[in-house]
């Protein structure tokens, strides 16, 4: 019995974090001059990337964070204090300086890989998912009935 509620538990946090619901207005707007066909292929490319950075960190991440140094609990106060700045940046409403060139707007209208970049990532397998997926203590093992 807790091992479903631990995959149910675990299936809705990660739905939350990828936000698949929140990126549809924004996929819609990058691919608006796409053809129906072209439209497609990029879902899919973010899909294989959203998949591919998941995999790579459930894989790799706590391997990668200890070559550099990094233990666990030091990620999670450097993310927290991440999360925090983008909050208070959120909460002061500020117009970013940040502006595109022309340039760069028709880069991007031929630019191929926006399957991958922004919408794979960062925008849905960004640092969120990914390291709550590599050091989730709730991750759902079969067998067992705790969710650790």
């Amino acid at each position: 019995m807790h091992y479903w509620t631990n995959t149910t538990n675990y299936l809705a946090a990660m739905f939350v974090l990828l936000n698949p619901i929140g990126t549809i207005p924004i996929f819609l707007g990058v691919t608006s001059n796409l053809s129906t066909p072209r439209r497609n292929q990029t879902g899919r490319t973010a899909a294989l990337t959203v998949f591919a950075v998941l995999t790579l960190s459930i894989l790799a991440g706590e391997w990668a964070l200890r070559a550099f140094g990094i233990n666990v609990p030091c990620f999670q106060v450097g993310g927290g204090i991440l999360v925090l700045l983008i909050a208070l940046d959120m909460l002061q409403a500020k117009h970013s300086e940040l502006k595109q060139t022309p340039e760069e707007a028709r880069d991007a209208e031929i630019n191929e890989s926006v399957g991958v970049v922004p919408l794979g990532t960062p925008l849905m397998a960004g640092p969120a998912p990914s390291a709550w997926r590599s050091f989730s203590p709730t991750t759902p093992r079969p067998g067992s009935t705790s969710a650790s």
